[in-house]
């Protein structure tokens, strides 16, 4: 399980990369991410499963970056258009949509504070810092600054979330 929640991990890092490249760049992102698929496919002896229909693609998509299912409607008119472009569109949209940050905020939150169940001290930290990730994705942040604000922030004595927020963006 370790080893695919890395994988995923990288595999989640370089696609995130997409955001900054442009044009040919982004071709050439997606084909380095397909080769490094590949090859781990072939060194493990596995068959790749069968490029996946637009209702299923869909609906992974919208789980994967909204974390819900789609409405039957943006089903219907995903189904009936006849867009080649159409799967690059929805995920272009998906991201740039409110789904994508609240989603997207819960899960760095639950990898980067995992002991929030557990621990109340911990717990009080996760309204602003969801606050925080969710206005970060929300401009479009990239990664490596948002670590690097997390990694940087100096630790207020009160350990007021406000106070530790506050400080984060500075």
């Amino acid at each position: 399980m370790t080893t695919v929640l890395r994988s995923a991990t990288v595999l989640l890092l370089l696609a995130t990369t997409c955001a900054a490249a442009r044009g040919d760049e982004v071709v050439d992102l997606a084909a380095g991410i397909d080769g490094v698929i590949q090859r781990r496919l072939a060194a493990e002896n596995i068959t790749p499963a069968p490029v996946a229909d637009d209702a299923e693609f869909l609906r992974r998509v919208f789980l994967d970056l909204g974390g819900r299912i789609p409405p039957s409607t943006r089903v219907r008119r995903f189904l009936a258009d006849r867009d080649p472009d159409k799967r690059r569109k929805v995920v272009d949209e998906l991201l740039d949509s409110s789904l994508y940050v609240v989603h997207f905020s819960n899960v760095w939150r639950k990898a980067l504070l995992p002991e929030t169940q557990a621990d109340p001290q911990i717990r009080v930290l996760v309204p602003a810092f969801e606050a925080w990730l969710r206005q970060k994705l929300t401009d479009d942040t990239s990664y490596a600054e948002m670590v690097r604000e997390i990694v940087t922030v100096p630790l207020a004595a009160t350990g007021n979330p406000r106070e530790i927020s506050g400080q984060a963006d500075r």
